[in-house]
């Protein structure tokens, strides 16, 4: 069983929007106020009772991935068409060859 480490009392003397993520919720959670597998409003103060934390965090950490790597792609597109644009400084940074030359020193 967790140890109870915030108080019902600790969690009315914090400012509302205050975020509580009680990473013990699985065994009775670290704060009183905490119900395991939900996630409640006290006072203004929301606290999360996740379950299986770490089994929620692959999920979050792949959308942010592919988010970044789909703005990455698109953005070689102009007008529907593949563009190659040098100019930009991170599709320049992202190239390892172009024209048959090795173009990022780390790569030779």
């Amino acid at each position: 069983k967790a140890p109870k480490l915030i108080t019902a009392e600790m969690v009315r003397g914090m400012k509302q929007g205050s975020v509580i993520v009680d990473a013990a919720a699985e065994g009775g959670g670290n704060c009183a106020l905490t119900c395991p597998g939900e996630t409640v409003v006290e006072g203004g103060v929301t606290i999360c009772g996740p379950l299986n934390l770490p089994s929620e965090m692959p999920w979050h950490a792949s959308t942010l991935y592919s988010r970044n790597l789909t703005a990455f792609v698109l953005a070689f597109l102009k007008d529907g068409r593949f563009t190659l644009d040098l100019g930009d400084e991170i599709l320049r940074g992202a190239l390892v060859t172009h024209g048959g030359e090795v173009r990022l020193a780390t790569a030779s």
